[in-house]
């Protein structure tokens, strides 16, 4: 960084704890509240009026658009569903683009692929603007603890103006680089496998299920053993459950998924196993489960013709 920077960077830190957050949704909310308790001021915009209510009853500020967030501090944190809401949040008829300026940060904690990621790092610099690459991997249990892991790509200046919000969120910082993509493509690499191992345990609890085992007892065993994983640890109580509650949908992995096998093709590769689990939460989500938090991915199985396939 230059000495100007420098200068610059000490004034933003001595005097700015302010935020904002595109997209209250679970992620985006369990992260607000870990930055209100620890002191923010966070102003939030979200499409749904009744997470607004929920978000100004926990404390925080809520505006109605990114482009009145973008003139109420220097920091503005995305979490959304898909690129579209990104382009939208950033370059629309009411997007922050209207209120960036010079020493605006731009932090997407969205998934979204790298070639987009490049792409929107281009059109800030153009507006003088910065951008972090930074999605986050963690679930909803990790936002509302303040311990995400986030993999970040972008500019050192941008990431230290950043960084006092990101470490209360998380307890992982991964910096993997300047270039805006970097994150991106590690999230793709990470949801290639969360993807697949969602599906592998809904398969496994089937299997077990059929072959007369005891839930408790393979979920204990397997736990402890070697074909144990994240996924099937988180996921395989919610499919037993049948929890209401919704950490992350079918038709995310279907996005990210979706992700994984463009990027694929754009490098002449075949992956049959990301293939296949793709298939899985494309039929979920033409079964009506798309909505459905991504555990509903055992309901598929619970069809009898389907697992014979």
């Amino acid at each position: 960084m230059s000495k100007v920077e420098k200068v610059e960077l000490k004034e933003f830190m001595n005097h700015s704890k302010r935020v904002s957050i595109i997209g209250l949704g679970a992620m985006g909310m369990s992260i607000s509240q870990v930055l209100l308790k620890s002191g923010w001021l966070v102003f939030g915009v979200d499409v749904c009026p009744e997470t607004m209510k929920e978000f100004k009853k926990n404390g925080g500020q809520p505006l109605e658009t990114p482009s009145e967030a973008a003139k109420k501090c220097e920091l503005m944190l995305l979490m959304v569903v898909n690129e579209k809401q990104c382009e939208e949040v950033l370059f629309g008829e009411q997007g922050g683009c209207k209120n960036f300026h010079k020493g605006f940060v731009v932090i997407n904690c969205s998934t979204v692929s790298s070639e987009f990621a490049k792409n929107t790092a281009k059109r800030l610099k153009g507006l003088m603007t910065g951008y972090l690459d930074a999605p986050v991997s963690g679930g909803t249990k990790g936002a509302r603890n303040g311990t995400l892991s986030i993999m970040v790509s972008g500019s050192e200046y941008d990431l230290n103006k950043s960084r006092p919000a990101l470490e209360q969120i998380s307890n992982k910082i991964y910096h993997l680089g300047l270039e805006a993509g970097l994150g991106s493509s590690m999230k793709m690499i990470n949801q290639l496998l969360v993807g697949i191992h969602i599906v592998s345990a809904a398969e496994a609890v089937v299997l077990a299920q059929k072959a007369g085992l005891e839930f408790e007892k393979v979920y204990e065993v397997i736990i402890h053993s070697a074909g144990n994983s994240w996924a099937f640890e988180d996921r395989v109580p919610r499919m037993q459950e049948d929890e209401e509650g919704i950490q992350s949908t079918i038709d995310i992995f279907l996005k990210d998924l979706g992700i994984v096998l463009e990027k694929a093709k754009a490098l002449d590769l075949v992956l049959p196993v990301s293939e296949t689990a793709f298939q899985q939460y494309e039929f979920s989500h033409k079964s009506g489960f798309g909505k459905l938090d991504d555990s509903s991915i055992y309901k598929n199985y619970l069809k009898t013709e389907r697992v014979s396939e």
